[in-house]
């Protein structure tokens, strides 16, 4: 032997498993050829067996000497070597002769844990190396190695400084003083076992920049091909071509997905995709934004120095593997292929060893479309956990609709996050990115055609649905170039079912996208449209009722497979049921194993397409309107078959519509949303418009607001001007206050400019008090109609302590006011006895306590709680102070028995009693959030509305024949419940009382000391008999203020009921002769106290005049306090 060293023939023995033969060859040449080393280590000196043993219990003479002769042991560490019989044996006898110090472990792969017991088939380390040989359930402590594996590629360098300066007896340093030197020192990638032949493909930097080069307008255009027609055509000569960042809006992520909830998940930014601890399934029903959100990000994390993403669309895998050998069924050969489509073949090398180089450019893998794969996903899935398994250092993200064959889940160690449906501020981002690229460079343009946009979808709630969903709100955006939203949504409907039930079907089995077995459809795409059009009119006719009312209704499999063709086979309806709420998106496949449409927009269209191919001749579409008018949630599904049938023939609609304007409960107004969402000529407009101003000024019905609203979100700008020239005919001539108010209401509701002037001065007066105080004494006393929504209007002291004042005289003045403006003078006149005396009672009549009892019983049991409600409701901006605590505590309490008081001797006793009793524990839950000035505009919209609906039916059958009110005349009707739901007539003393509000109720704080001498006053008034120190306390520290006016402590000792004949004197005679005050005290006088009326004509008109007229005597100027009615004791309990 030559070249023995330190008394050893060799100075290493490298130990392997047969199948590592090559990994051996490499390192004994890389050891031979180390230079300034050579006469140490080289192909003498370094002994590798490479004669393959033959089967045996013990080593050879040869080998066994050769151990015997080394100074080392090379231990090459692989899972075959930690499998190797022979190769355990080699340790074991080298330990004996040489001990355990001089043996060098090279990892060259698998699992470097050091632990006593493993079931891992791919740990490294054999166990004679792991064991102590005279114990062998002792584990050795875990020798130094070096790593030659090939994800650390970066440190090979190192690796073999390693072994070379611990043979040769040196430090590290003294071989290699810095990391490139380490790497100069291994020679470069050339000579890397697991390397690609060729050197420029190995370097790193290069590979790179040129990877991005050649990648850097992948996907860079927004990509259109999946809204099929609706991409179609140029708008003023330009086509959409945008990029994609662009239009691109950022998605919200997070686990479970409602489209009820648009405040749920967080964006995923692309910096936060490198740091994720977990795979990422990226989960979303068709159309969500899956692939642009997956797309996008890879463009980003392109651009990133640190980032190496790769991009795998899996219909192109699909398309691959179909053409491909059996053998090249796996990842690698796939993006090879890629790599080759991009120009990138030369770099495969490099490429490949990238998913390795983890420690300073993290690669992203982005893996699109797991449910394209069909049934190849089982397959896929296991060579994708294997890649994965062998790049630990890899970012996974993929994307997949709910289903997908072997979809890797949460067992998998994936995280699985739901695309969100977008809210309002993102799909207001991508209608002004979709805009402002449309208009260019006319930006006032793009804003106005984005406020349009959404203005209109914000009140279409149909379309508002199907906008949260990108790819459905992208269809819209493209076919409202051309096309209103929503006046022809029924063309958006059609556009987007072709789509998901034809042409994307169609155009995802060109590209190579692959169908799941269970999944069947129709060859025809008309059959597709026609079946499912029958499924959806099936379950709409069975499932729309009153109780139900309008709903995406969800059957069971079994149910909805019942409307489904007759001669079809079971597994043909299951496959076509599976494939519409699969790759189609038309259904929806519940947790529940129940089925849906995807969007109720979905089933109403489709089932007006059926009806639209299945009825014919006037007599049927007749009869179609006649049966499903009075249901309003059937309205939709008729509107959007009238506009299929006005597109194919006006002519052929004519006589339902006509037929629906017969009718003023419903059917005129949904003859109304024809017209508004343009399915008849402009002619037709004139002759509704006249009869549906007449019709509201009457009434407003139950068909009214879905009506007003379907021209609220119109774009029918000539035909709105039509209905507000007709509308103001009839406003003009009306001398119905109340019908006036209907018709400014559904002018507002519609949009348009409301009236601002009247034939009528006195009318004109009643508007400006809607808006503002009023600035003379006729606008005060017209204006006290709206007292009877709120006390406190018009924000005065005055008027709201005047309003304490106690007496019939006052409440008539409210009621005559109220006579002149809803009946007028003469039909005042032409009122019988009864019915004056109704208004106008002397006593509490035993009709009047019948009909008390029967309102009671029919109404206020039943409706208390949602009337609070209502009373409540949007009564403009709430009180955010905690003196409402204190209303809410106690004022209630005191409104309603205030109330009370007021109706049960001015209307309907027992019914107020029994309203009182629980709008105590009912408004005490609204009143106090909603309280504000504004209510009294509010309450003048309601009281046309909502509560005239819900009381008229009630009201007018009981006056038939009790009070000799005609029901069938509107106007009573509208008198009557104006009076009797006026409860701020009779709220003044429980705000005083209770309220506490001070500045913030009243805009004059000139007279604050009386407030608060009236807040002691009132209180002490409902506490009859209780005790009146407050009162005389307050009373005395008011009179040291030596205020000028004595009325004011004069009424408030009246309140209190501990007033003198002097001050009872000084009241009546202020009653009597109001002239003898001035300015708004004087006003106050005259309309609230004296009961001075003014006429529609603006003129003044004394109470005692009409009483006198209508045989009535007038009631005193000044009257006692009444007594408090008294409340259950319960009641006062939970109080």
């Amino acid at each position: 032997m030559m070249g023995g060293v330190m008394g050893f023939p060799y100075k290493a023995f490298i130990s392997y498993s047969w199948e590592n033969t090559d990994q051996a060859q490499w390192l004994r040449k890389r050891l031979a050829s180390t230079g300034r080393f050579k006469n140490e280590l080289n192909e003498e000196t370094i002994f590798l067996d490479t004669a393959k043993m033959s089967a045996g219990a013990d080593l050879d003479r040869k080998i066994v000497t050769a151990l015997t002769e080394s100074e080392f042991l090379i231990l090459l560490c692989t899972p075959e070597s930690a499998k190797s019989f022979y190769v355990d044996l080699e340790i074991r006898k080298f330990k004996e002769i040489h001990g355990k110090n001089k043996i060098v472990a090279c990892i060259f792969s698998g699992n470097s844990k050091w632990i006593k017991y493993t079931q891992d088939q791919n740990h490294c380390f054999p166990h004679a190396l792991r064991f102590k040989i005279d114990d062998e359930t002792e584990l050795e402590n875990q020798p130094d190695y070096a790593d030659f594996r090939k994800e650390n590629w970066e440190e090979a360098g190192s690796a073999l400084v390693s072994v070379v300066s611990t043979l040769c007896g040196l430090k590290p340093d003294e071989v290699a003083q810095s990391a490139d030197d380490a790497w100069n020192f291994f020679g470069g990638y050339e000579n890397w076992p697991f390397a690609a032949s060729q050197p420029d493909s190995v370097l790193s930097g290069p590979f790179l920049r040129k990877y991005r080069e050649k990648l850097t307008t992948l996907f860079d255009r927004w990509d259109l091909r999946h809204v099929g027609a609706a991409a179609a055509g140029p708008v003023q000569g330009k086509v959409v071509d945008a990029t994609l960042e662009q239009m691109y809006v950022p998605l919200r992520l997070g686990e479970g997905y409602n489209p009820g909830k648009l405040k749920e998940g967080k964006t995923l930014k692309p910096e936060e995709v490198l740091s994720l601890s977990k795979p990422l399934v990226v989960r979303g029903v068709a159309g969500s934004g899956k692939t642009t959100w997956m797309r996008w990000t890879f463009r980003q994390l392109l651009q990133r120095a640190d980032t190496f993403p790769v991009f795998v669309e899996l219909r192109a895998l699909a398309r691959y593997w179909q053409n491909a050998e059996k053998k090249s069924h796996n990842l690698e050969s796939f993006l090879g292929s890629w790599l080759e489509e991009y120009g990138l073949k030369e770099w495969q090398g490099a490429f490949f060893l990238q998913f390795s180089r983890t420690k300073t450019v993290t690669p992203v893998l982005l893996v699109d479309g797991w449910d394209e794969l069909g049934e190849l996903g089982q397959d896929f899935r296991q060579k994708l956990l294997v890649f994965m398994k062998e790049h630990p250092g890899i970012r996974v993200v993929l994307s997949s609709r709910p289903y997908g064959d072997g979809r890797p889940t949460h067992s998998d160690g994936f995280t699985v996050w739901d695309v969100q449906p977008l809210d309002d501020g993102e799909i207001r981002q991508l209608s002004r990115n979709f805009f402002q690229h449309i208009h260019g460079s006319d930006p006032v343009a793009g804003e106005k055609a984005i406020e349009d946009f959404m203005d209109r979808l914000l009140h279409t709630p149909e379309a508002h649905d199907l906008a949260r969903t990108a790819l459905l709100l992208t269809m819209m955006l493209l076919v409202s170039r051309t096309s209103p939203l929503p006046d022809r949504r029924h063309k958006l409907y059609q556009v987007t079912l072709d789509n998901l039930l034809s042409a994307l079907p169609d155009r995802r089995e060109q590209e190579g996208v692959r169908g799941e077995r269970h999944r069947w459809r129709p060859d025809s795409g008309a059959e597709r449209l026609r079946v499912a059009a029958a499924l959806a009119h099936g379950m709409q006719e069975t499932g729309y009722g009153i109780r139900t009312g309008r709903k995406s209704l969800v059957q069971s499999w079994e149910e909805m497979a019942k409307y489904l063709p007759s001669d079809w086979d079971s597994a043909h309806k299951d496959g076509f049921l599976s494939w519409l709420s699969g790759p189609a998106g038309v259904l929806v496949d519940r947790t529940d194993d129940k089925l849906s449409f995807a969007h109720l927009s979905f089933q109403e269209f489709l089932t007006a397409w059926h009806l639209y191919a299945t009825i014919e001749g006037d007599p049927g579409r007749i009869a179609l309107v006649t049966q499903w008018k009075h249901l309003e949630f059937w309205w939709e599904t008729l509107r959007l078959w009238a506009a299929l049938v006005a597109d194919t023939n006006p002519e052929r609609l004519k006589p339902a519509f006509s037929n629906l304007c017969e009718d003023e409960e419903y059917g005129l107004w949904l003859a109304g949303t024809f017209l508004a969402d343009g399915s008849l000529e402009k002619e037709f407009i004139e002759k509704w418009s006249k009869w549906s101003g007449i019709a509201l000024a009457k009434e407003w019905k139950r068909g009214t607001d879905q009506g007003l609203n379907a021209w609220k979100v119109s774009r029918k700008e000539d035909r709105k001007a039509i209905i507000q020239s007709h509308w103001q005919n009839v406003w003009a001539t009306s001398t119905n206050w109340v019908a006036c108010q209907r018709l400014q209401e559904g002018l507002e509701v519609i949009g348009l400019q409301p009236m601002r002037d009247h034939n009528l001065p006195g009318f004109k007066l009643l508007l400006h008090a809607l808006n503002d105080a009023p600035e003379e004494d006729k606008g005060l006393a017209v204006g006290r109609l709206l007292n009877g929504g709120a006390s406190y209007w018009p924000d005065w002291s005055e008027s709201l302590l005047m309003q304490t004042w106690p007496g019939r005289r006052r409440q008539w003045g409210f009621s005559g006011q109220n006579l002149l403006f809803v009946l007028g003078f003469e039909s005042v006149l032409s009122l019988g006895k009864t019915s004056s005396s109704l208004l106008f009672p002397e006593a509490e009549s035993r009709k009047s306590c019948d009909l008390a009892r029967y309102l009671a019983r029919d109404l206020a049991r039943d409706r208390a709680r949602d009337w609070a409600r209502y009373l409540a409701r949007d009564k403009a901006r709430y009180l955010a102070h905690d003196r409402v605590r204190d209303l809410a505590r106690d004022t209630e309490r005191y409104l309603a028995r205030d109330w009370a008081r007021y109706l049960a001797h001015y209307l309907v006793r027992d019914r107020a009693r029994y309203l009182a009793r629980d709008l105590t524990y009912h408004l005490s839950r609204y009143l106090p959030r909603y309280l504000s000035r504004d209510w009294v505009r509010y309450w003048a919209r309601d009281l046309v509305r909502d509560w005239v609906s819900y009381l008229a039916h009630d009201l007018s059958r009981y006056l038939a024949h009790e009070i000799k009110m005609d029901p069938k005349q509107n106007s009573h009707l509208d008198l009557l419940t104006t009076e009797v739901l006026s409860p701020g007539r009779a709220g003044t003393r429980a705000l005083l009382a209770y309220g506490r509000f001070g500045p913030y109720f009243y805009k004059n704080e000139h007279l604050g000391s009386e407030m608060e001498l009236f807040r002691h006053a009132c209180r002490l008034s409902f506490h009859q008999g209780g005790d009146d120190g407050a009162f005389r306390q307050a009373m005395a520290h008011y009179e040291t203020l030596h205020r000028p006016e004595p009325l004011w402590s004069a009424l408030a000792r009246h309140v209190a009921r501990r007033s003198t004949p002097e001050d009872r004197a000084l009241l009546e005679d202020l009653a009597r002769h109001p002239e003898k005050r001035e300015g708004r005290l004087q006003w106050c006088l005259r309309a609230y106290i004296r009961g001075d009326l003014v006429t529609p004509e603006g003129e003044w008109m004394l109470l005692d005049d009409l009483l006198k007229r209508l045989d009535i005597e007038p009631p005193p100027y000044l009257e006692e306090m009444p007594d408090e009615l008294n409340f259950p004791s319960a009641l006062n309990k939970n109080h």
